[in-house]
């Protein structure tokens, strides 16, 4: 007998927003993200420059993070903040200069100075946050986007964010609420609705995950994945037909899209369409094989076998 399988969801959990950094008095709202697998890499703090010798170091710093040096733009930031220990721009730009050379450790470091420079700056919380979540520390990350907030409450990232640190906790509940309020402040946040919508399918609200899906494709209705999980709500809700239609669409979108040949076989055999739940887990483990997947080709293998009423095959030798 084939096993009933646990739908996989994709989830946007690598995504995390880097705001650009402005100087305090004005944090930079969020327009959105790039895409749903990428960071978005932070700006400079851009402030008036002036005669004094670091003002002069710092904008050199500036000018060079973005010509895209960051390496001579860290030598800059390094020159003014030994000319001037209190510069808490120069601190934070130089975070964000390590971060891009991949120093996540140097740039939690700077962000921190920073920030007992000039704890009143909105977006070096929420940096410092971001580079908190990468390291691990979800509830380190947590406070400071809430710091951040409440320094700058109409910045629809902040939410965004720690909406997203509450739901890698498994706060599903605060999760939801915080991308409410995310999208509240930012409407066209195609990935705040997608997010939000799975929050709401961990909490078994298929019908407003649903919603939220339909809500993220039309504003971005290139992107398979909000196919692909609105199909395991419909699935999970007893729309098979319409989980079928958006598999369908999100493997237009992407013919790659493993996850949905093996969802749409699963649902294809619930509906009594043994050769169509053949045909997709033939593909699915065409694709998993291809991608070094071995665990789950072995599944599909499975699958198939016992659909087929033929033992399983032997696992290859390592």
């Amino acid at each position: 007998m084939i096993k009933a399988i646990k739908a996989s969801v994709v989830f946007a959990g690598t995504v995390l927003l880097l705001l650009h950094p402005q100087p305090a008095t004005a944090a930079q709202e969020a327009d959105g993200l790039n895409s749903v697998e990428s960071l978005d890499e932070p700006e400079p703090l851009i402030t008036a420059s002036n005669s004094s010798a670091a003002e002069d170091l710092y904008n050199r710093g500036n000018t060079a993070y973005e010509a895209g040096d960051k390496k001579a733009a860290i030598e800059q930031y390094n020159q003014a903040i030994a000319t001037n220990p209190k510069h808490a721009n120069a601190y934070n730009n130089r975070a964000n200069a390590k971060l891009s050379l991949g120093d996540k450790s140097g740039a939690l470091e700077d962000y921190s100075k920073a920030i007992a420079i000039d704890p009143s700056n909105a977006v070096t919380h929420n940096n410092r946050a971001n580079v908190s979540y990468d390291l691990g520390d979800k509830t380190g990350a947590i406070e400071d986007y809430s710091k951040a907030i409440d320094l700058s409450p109409q910045n629809s990232g902040a939410y965004y964010n720690r909406a997203h640190a509450k739901s890698a906790l498994g706060d599903h509940q605060g999760a939801t609420e915080d991308y409410t309020q995310s999208i509240t402040l930012n409407p066209r946040n195609a990935n705040a609705f997608y997010n939000r919508g799975n929050a709401k399918l961990a909490l078994k609200d298929y019908k407003g995950s649903i919603e939220d899906y339909s809500q993220s494709i039309t504003v971005s209705p290139q992107n398979a994945n909000a196919f692909y999980n609105r199909g395991v709500a419909k699935s999970l809700s007893g729309d098979k037909d319409g989980a079928i239609a958006d598999y369908n669409q999100a493997i237009t979108i992407n013919p790659k899209a493993v996850s949905a040949y093996s969802e749409r076989g699963a649902v294809k055999l619930a509906l009594g369409d043994k050769g169509g739940a053949i045909e997709d887990y033939e593909k699915a483990a065409k694709f998993y094989q291809e991608k070094g997947q071995q665990p789950k080709y072995q599944e599909s293998m499975r699958r198939i076998q016992e659909l087929k009423g033929q033992p399983e095959a032997e696992k290859p030798s390592k």
